[in-house]
């Protein structure tokens, strides 16, 4: 979230009133003028009801099913309660289906995305006991900076506190977080003793103590907070009391507790005797691994992982940890290996690509112990960095994947944890951007620049990579005394990354949003882009030289000579293969196919362009759907279609697939060479008549 303010998360047992104590301090806070949000952690999503005159709000959770990430806005989520308190609820799934813990994260990811502030005072208000790690997040670093537990003296409300005292100090860095216990009172036999020795026992204070009454019930049937309805009754004064000491924690004035939760025979001790001598000694449960039973190799992993993997496979030297069951990463390797043989041999071939192995009980008891063995490994054989990919699974169970990190870096100086969120697509993140902020980090900024050398930068060189782009890009820049060399992220080591600055001249491989995303990642660094990117057709090369000459300080002049030569040269042997035909290019933006039409142009053809979507039309141009292209172009019937697949016109039209090579003039000769060849060969194939 962007403004750091003071967050509060409210935890207790179902039913004991926690919506209550939450709607009626951010009532209260509110009225005082203070900005507040209340956020509600519950897949019933009734902790904002008394501030909205009893009306429900969309929930987080069916927003992000319901809506693009594109579309996404805060302002859908939210709504402004009484006292000017700003209202959100996460819900989550129906009883019985799905995981409400993972409800609780993506709730924080979107509101994240989206821009959310807390500036303010912020008051989550959680779903019953700590159940899984989901429903931990509010307590965890960064996102709360106390807790208050609404108890009583009842068994099952007692045991529910210590519970939640037990998972707050798993998320302890430096001191504890606990203001206290609300004591929300039932009217049982000696309950405010029984609460008191508890508390004693734990070493967290009572922080206010609020009596049995039917005005709850009055306000509540009214649809509104008991401080709003009754603002002069006793039980208001006692909110007013806990406002006060929330404002007395956020300003310093009161400290916070690290609580000392009781052993379950402490407790089982305090609730039959009334009593308990000296302090909690917390042991940490053993849980038994349940038997492992089949478990079914998962379905084809979704962009957002899988891009970050393609990414981490490229460093060689740096390992990249799969946080999640040894099948996640079975069928990952499957696709990586298939989509790097597509663009080329890799030079890592994805073997620094491993596997936490996350076993059945690690998922449903939090896998993190496993990821931290697997990284403590990998710094003691001395890697200088390593990328923890997080997967579904793990997400569902609520791993601290940061804390990990965090922990190895300390125990081991000098290496450097990359984390990249696997779900992070869900909430209109990108997984492989977080590879490359990481990898970033890496690049020594004391390194001097060299003006001679010009490197590549491309998220993802998935195209770039193909047919003989790169080779083009070398043979455009010979003459002019600068070289390539290896850009950002190629196939390459981590010597290569701390090194980058020694390229003077910086270009993006495309023009697109994700290079250009990078560029401002890389710019950050130190790095110095040349305007543009590398040049697709004739006319694109000829002012891309120029612009390498401006930015260099090289003589670019031979180059762009030679260019001229070579294009004149290919218009003059394969121009006659076109002249006079009427070609189709299709494709989902113009910067795809104004460089294919340049050069059909040029050698004499008539060029028909069509454009899918938003690619815009230009002169002349079509813009349509898929199926409308395929009639348009069918309809046109031109001598050949240069097309992908989804625009492929039919049976009775010669069609040849958008070239793999688009990187300056030489693409273009390259192509009229094989349209000249489509449209020589001969389409009555004798064999197809073969019986």
């Amino acid at each position: 979230m962007l403004s750091a303010g003071f967050s509060v998360a409210v935890y207790g047992k179902g039913g004991i009133g926690k919506s209550t104590v939450s709607s009626n301090l951010a009532y209260v806070l509110g009225s005082r003028g203070k900005k507040v949000t209340l956020i509600g952690c519950d897949p019933k999503h009734d902790s904002s009801r008394s501030l909205l005159s009893g009306k429900g709000l969309r929930t987080v959770v069916g927003y992000l099913a319901e809506t693009a990430p594109h579309d996404r806005r805060l302002e859908d989520v939210s709504a402004a309660g009484d006292a000017g308190v700003t209202c959100i609820e996460a819900g989550g799934p129906d009883p019985g289906v799905g995981c409400a813990g993972k409800g609780i994260i993506m709730m924080f990811q979107a509101l994240e995305a989206m821009g959310a502030d807390r500036s303010g005072i912020t008051i989550y208000d959680v779903l019953g006991d700590v159940v899984c790690g989901g429903f931990a997040v509010p307590m965890r670093r960064g996102r709360s900076d106390a807790v208050y537990i609404v108890t009583s003296g009842e068994a099952m409300s007692l045991y529910a506190a210590n519970s939640i005292l037990r998972g707050e100090k798993r998320f302890e860095e430096g001191g504890g977080k606990v203001a206290g216990l609300v004591l929300n009172r039932r009217g049982v036999p000696g309950e405010d003793a029984l609460v008191d020795a508890f508390a004693e026992a734990v070493g967290v204070p009572v922080a206010v103590r609020i009596g049995r009454s039917q005005l709850f019930a009055e306000a509540e049937r009214a649809g509104k907070t008991l401080c709003r309805m009754f603002p002069g009754s006793e039980e208001a004064a006692e909110f007013s009391a806990l406002a006060d000491d929330l404002t007395a924690l956020s300003s310093g004035r009161r400290a916070l507790s690290t609580p000392s939760p009781l052993t379950d025979a402490q407790l089982d001790r305090l609730l039959s005797e009334g009593r308990i001598e000296g302090k909690g000694e917390y042991v940490p449960a053993v849980a038994k691994a349940p038997v492992s039973g089949i478990r079914m190799v998962p379905p084809r992993i979704g962009k957002g992982p899988m891009s970050a993997v393609l990414e981490a496979g490229m460093v060689s030297d740096i390992p990249a940890v799969v946080h999640g069951p040894r099948e996640c990463w079975v069928s990952m390797m499957g696709e990586f290996r298939g989509r790097r043989l597509y663009g080329g041999p890799p030079a890592s071939g994805g073997w620094n690509i491993i596997s936490s192995s996350l076993s059945s009980a690690g998922l449903a008891l939090g896998g993190a112990d496993s990821l931290r063995a697997v990284l403590d490994g990998l710094a003691s054989e001395g890697y200088p960095a390593a990328i923890v990919l997080t997967t579904c699974q793990t997400q569902m169970s609520g791993d601290d994947v940061a804390a990990v990190a965090s922990e190895t870096e300390r125990a081991h100086p000098g290496m450097r944890i990359i984390i990249a969120d696997g779900g992070a697509a869900e909430t209109g993140g990108d997984a492989h951007m977080d590879v490359l902020r990481g990898l970033a980090d890496l690049i020594d900024a004391g390194v001097s620049p060299d003006m001679s050398l010009l490197a590549v930068m491309d998220d993802t060189f998935e195209r770039l990579g193909r047919g003989d782009n790169l080779r083009f890009a070398d043979r455009i820049i010979a003459g002019t005394g600068i070289r390539r060399t290896a850009g950002f992220l190629e196939d390459c080591s981590s010597y290569t990354i701390r090194n980058l600055k020694r390229a003077g001249i910086a270009v993006m491989g495309e023009d697109r949003t994700g290079c250009r995303e990078l560029r401002g990642i890389l710019s950050a660094k130190g790095i110095r882009f040349m305007d543009g990117a590398l040049p697709s057709g004739f006319s694109e090369t000829l002012r891309w030289l120029d612009s390498l000459e401006r930015f260099s300080g090289h003589d670019t002049s031979v180059a762009a000579s030679r260019a001229e030569k070579e294009y004149s040269g290919a218009l003059e042997s394969f121009g006659k293969g076109v002249s006079g035909r009427r070609v189709a290019v299709a494709a989902g933006h113009r910067d795809e196919v104004s460089w294919i039409a340049e050069a059909l142009s040029d050698a004499g053809a008539d060029p028909l362009v069509y454009l899918a979507g938003s690619g815009g039309t230009g002169d002349g141009g079509f813009a349509g759907s898929p199926e409308q292209i395929r009639e348009q172009i069918a309809a046109d019937e031109p001598d050949l279609a240069v097309c992908p697949f989804w625009a492929r016109p039919g049976a009775g039209i010669r069609t040849m697939g958008l070239p793999e090579t688009f990187v300056s003039h030489l693409a273009s000769a390259g192509f009229l060479e094989r349209a000249g060849n489509v449209l020589r060969a001969e389409t009555d194939l004798g064999w197809r008549r073969w019986r």
